[in-house]
Parts: C-alpha cells; sequence; structure tokens
C-alpha cells in the first residue's frame, strides 16, 4: 500500500513519517483492494478530516493534514505544547483518522455490512460506530508500537 503525498504545502518530515508508521501497523488483508492512501493539505468541501471513497476511480482514502493541524494548534490542550508535542499530536489525529477510514473500508468492503442510508440513520450511525471502534483499537496497537512518537521533531 502506497501514501500518495499530494500535499504542497510543507510540513515537517515527521509527520510523513508518522503517517507511513501507522500504515504499516495496519493489518495488511485490511487494506486489500484499496487503491492507496491520498494525502491533500485540504479537504475540497472545507469539512472533513479525511474520507473514503468508493468511486470510478476506485477504492481510496483521502487524508487532509491542515485541519488535523488546525484541530491540535487550536486545542486549549496544546496551547503552551513544544512544536515537538504538537507534531506528535498531529501525527496521532492522522492516524486516528487513517484507521477510522480504514475501518470504514472493512465494514464496507471487505467485510460488507449494510450500507448508510440517509433513510436509515441507525445503519449509518452503527457504521460510524463500528469504525470508531476499530480506529480506537489500531491507534493502542500504534502507540504501543512506536518509539518514533516520543522523540518526534529532534531528528529521529
Amino acid at each position: 500500500m502506497h501514501i500518495h503525498w499530494e500535499a504542497t504545502e510543507y510540513y515537517d518530515e515527521t509527520i510523513g513519517t508518522g503517517l507511513r508508521a501507522a500504515l504499516a501497523t495496519t493489518p495488511r488483508e485490511h487494506l486489500l483492494r484499496l487503491a492507496g492512501i491520498y494525502v491533500h493539505d485540504y479537504d475540497p468541501k472545507g469539512e472533513r478530516l479525511g474520507v473514503y471513497i468508493r468511486d470510478h476511480l476506485g477504492i481510496r482514502i483521502e487524508l487532509y493534514v491542515q485541519p488535523h493541524m488546525d484541530l491540535i494548534t487550536n486545542s486549549p490542550h496544546y496551547a503552551s505544547a513544544s512544536e515537538a508535542t504538537i507534531l506528535r499530536g498531529v501525527v496521532l489525529q492522522l492516524a486516528h483518522t487513517l484507521f477510522h477510514e480504514v475501518g470504514h473500508h472493512v465494514t464496507l468492503t471487505l467485510n460488507p455490512r449494510k450500507k448508510p442510508s440517509k433513510k436509515r440513520a441507525a445503519v449509518t450511525e452503527t457504521l460510524e460506530n463500528w469504525a470508531e471502534t476499530y480506529a480506537a483499537k489500531r491507534l493502542e496497537k500504534f502507540i504501543a508500537s512506536q518509539s518514533l512518537l516520543p522523540s518526534v521533531g529532534n531528528g529521529t
């Protein structure tokens, strides 16, 4: 599986490294049939952190870096944080979004359940809850596997 870095703004290399590390902890069988992970600066709709897409271009995940940066830098929890801590927060947020979207891939494509529908809000809510549960489990494993995260921003 490849991450296609299509963002044009400059971001600390730590962000790309952390995202690749998160992807590396994702079980390969959960990525089957996925054409790629595409990283952009912003969501063209201006409202999402990431999205799972199945269309004529294939099955893919898009992640948007700037909304993750804004989420962390505007959080009161990071008001007096060091640059390294802020970068660690961005990596963790991106990893969470990646895992959430992979959760949608697993539940909608690899192990299909009922498709979401505006007419069946309970189904959509169930799928979102499942993706969040998947993301939480994967994020926990990612954090446990990373000796990189405590040293984010110091050149390693």
